[in-house]
Formats: structure tokens, C-alpha cells, sequence
């Protein structure tokens, strides 16, 4: 399938609207040649000069990640080698190398493929979707993304923190009982920390499972009884390259000019 970089962003926009990214994100083309055909796809979790050297050295012409390679314009753009930082080291690599980047990240959040990832993952039924509401734009209320799932059969915490270190590869921290029983969670990826009260008032919830979570947020909804298995920001969004590559296959893309960059081993537990 031929198609140009602009148009690649267009197909994606259609799959995740633009308008439902948050006021403050940069999402879509923020890098690149909108006129180049696109001859390979790299789909990552992060925007960094290494990512970008993998995709270069496997020979294509485009990124396409979850999280985009700055939010606020970095200043002065500057080549790592000469002591550039992430994101200005990336964005120079970027425009060096002929690479465009395309993210596709608070909008992606919100798509029903993404809020429904860890129901799928871990074989649990998702019930609804679980919505923070913190202000309205374009005339629309809209919420941090959020799932409501239920476990087909009740599990200890402990149990489940091992299932779901199994699924998404590493558990960073768990809070509760080890023994305490989960029945449900609420699945948030990324940033947990603005959702933790809601949860707690919700009340009928076991488990709130996470990327990540303030201690002292964690430590109040301990107290309440809310039970929280951590996973790590990036480990609970890496699953959305599959979602990304998934979607490249669906908009025609064959599989050979598709390419994964492995960004899992970031960090470790010891």
C-alpha cells in the first residue's frame, strides 16, 4: 500500500481523533517529511536517539510511538553528541537521519482497544469504562481513561500481582494483603495518581492496577482498603506498540515493512 507520511497521520487520526487528545499533548506529525512515501514503519514505546538509530539501521523512514517526542518545544535543538538532552537530541536526530515521527498518545488512551488491553491480557471481563471528569473542552466533558474489569473467578492479590507480572512482564510494587481477595480492578495505564480518589469513592472496587501511582496517594487508598498492583509507566503502555502495529496492518500496511523497537528493559527489579 502507497502511501505518504501525511496521509499515514490522516488514517491514524481516523482511528484516534485528534480532538480527543488532551489540550496540552503533540500528537500526530510533529517531526518529518509530510510528502514522503512511506517505505517502513519502527513503532515504539518512547522517542529517543537510540530508537531513532534502530529504526534508521532497519530501514525506515518513520516512528510511529505512543509518546511524543516533547510537549513543551525543546530549546536549543542540539546533537547529543554535543551535550543535547532528551527531547532535543531526539528531535535533532530525527531531522538528521530523515526520520518522521508520528505519536499517537492521550488520543490512543482513550480508544476502547486501549481501555480495554488489560480485561484482554489477563482474561477478564471488562465492564465499563471508569472516567475521572476534570473539565470540559469543545463543548465536551472528558475523563482519564479508564476500565472497569472483573475477574472470571476470584484470586488472592498476590495471585493476581503474579498474573499480571506474567502479562505485562514485571510488577513494580504491590499494596494490600497478600492474601486479601481480588474479584475486580479498575485498569489505568500511565499515571494513576488523579483517579486514586475516585476509585476509593467509588467504593465496590478491590484492585486499582496501574503504571504508576504516588506513594502517598498509594498509602491513602491502602488505608481505605483499595488494594493497587504498580506495573511502571512504561510497563503498562508497552503493549500499545501491538495496538499501533495492529492498526498499521488494518490501514494496509504489509508485515515485513513493520518493525518493533524494544524499549522493555529500561529498568529492572532485583
Amino acid at each position: 500500500m502507497s502511501l505518504t507520511v501525511r496521509e499515514l497521520e490522516e488514517l491514524l487520526f481516523e482511528a484516534y481523533p485528534k480532538h480527543d487528545a488532551e489540550p496540552w499533548d503533540k500528537v500526530g506529525l510533529s517531526v518529518g517529511n509530510p510528502l514522503e512515501e512511506v517505505k517502513k514503519v519502527a513503532v515504539s514505546l518512547d522517542v529517543t536517539v537510540n530508537a531513532l538509530r534502530k529504526a534508521k539501521e532497519l530501514g525506515a523512514n518513520v516512528l510511529l510511538a505512543h509518546h511524543p517526542i516533547f510537549i513543551d518545544s525543546p530549546f536549543p535543538v542540539i546533537d547529543q553528541a554535543g551535550g543535547g538532552i532528551n527531547p532535543s537530541s531526539s528531535l535533532f536526530e530525527a531531522a538528521k537521519l530523515g526520520i518522521s515521527v508520528i505519536s499517537m498518545h492521550t488520543n490512543l488512551d482513550r480508544s476502547q482497544e486501549a481501555i480495554e488491553l488489560a480485561a484482554n491480557l489477563l482474561d477478564a471481563q471488562f465492564i465499563e469504562g471508569f472516567e475521572d471528569r476534570f473539565g470540559v473542552k469543545d463543548g465536551r466533558e472528558l475523563g482519564r481513561l479508564g476500565s472497569v474489569n472483573r475477574l472470571h473467578e476470584p484470586m488472592s492479590l498476590k495471585s493476581f500481582a503474579r498474573l499480571a507480572s506474567s502479562k505485562f512482564s514485571r510488577v513494580q510494587s504491590v499494596w494490600g494483603e497478600p492474601d486479601s481477595e481480588v474479584k475486580n480492578f479498575v485498569w489505568v495505564s500511565g499515571s494513576a495518581s488523579s483517579l486514586v480518589k475516585d476509585v476509593v469513592n467509588r467504593g465496590n472496587i478491590d484492585c486499582l492496577l496501574c503504571g504508576e501511582c504516588s506513594y502517598h496517594n498509594a498509602l491513602d487508598a491502602s488505608l481505605s482498603d483499595l488494594k493497587i498492583v504498580i506495573l511502571g509507566h512504561d510497563v503498562s503502555e508497552l503493549p500499545f506498540k501491538k495496538l499501533l502495529a495492529d492498526r498499521l496492518i488494518h490501514l494496509g500496511l504489509e508485515a515485513n515493512c513493520i518493525v518493533d523497537i524494544d524499549q522493555s528493559k529500561n529498568w529492572f527489579n532485583i
